[in-house]
């Protein structure tokens, strides 16, 4: 099993029409999971040639999911951050006339985002009999 994925730009800079994303490392604890991937042009090209860029992720170790499967799945997840933003909200405030009415104000406040990871939008590339 292994990723694929078109248009994937290298840390370089440097474009490639289509990658090719596999495992080499999977390391995991009582808290986080590392995973090593191997990144070339084609699942050939890693296999002959070795990995082109090596890419690390790292997440939170599920006890009850471990494993290859569990990794590239995780792997492709966006992750979650939790930022300050700007967020309009309802509250009270005093008009022109000097009476307390409901308007809009800014405020900030913690929001949790999802941010792409290096493998969200990757494809499964199943091979039969791996």
């Amino acid at each position: 099993m292994g990723l694929k994925t078109t248009n994937y730009q290298k840390k370089s800079g440097i474009i490639l029409s289509n990658a090719y994303a596999k495992i080499h490392n999977l390391k995991e604890s009582r808290d986080i999971t590392t995973v090593e991937v191997h990144v070339n042009t084609s699942r050939e090209a890693l296999e002959k040639y070795g990995a082109d860029e090596i890419k690390t992720v790292i997440y939170k170790t599920d006890l009850n999911n471990t494993g290859y499967n569990v990794a590239y799945k995780k792997i492709k997840e966006p992750l979650k951050e939790t930022v300050l933003q700007d967020v309009e909200v309802d509250a009270p405030i005093i008009d022109e006339n000097g009476k307390e009415v409901i308007g809009k104000v800014i405020e900030k406040r913690l929001v949790e985002i999802e941010v792409p990871n290096t493998f969200t939008g990757w494809e499964d590339d199943i091979v039969l009999g791996e």
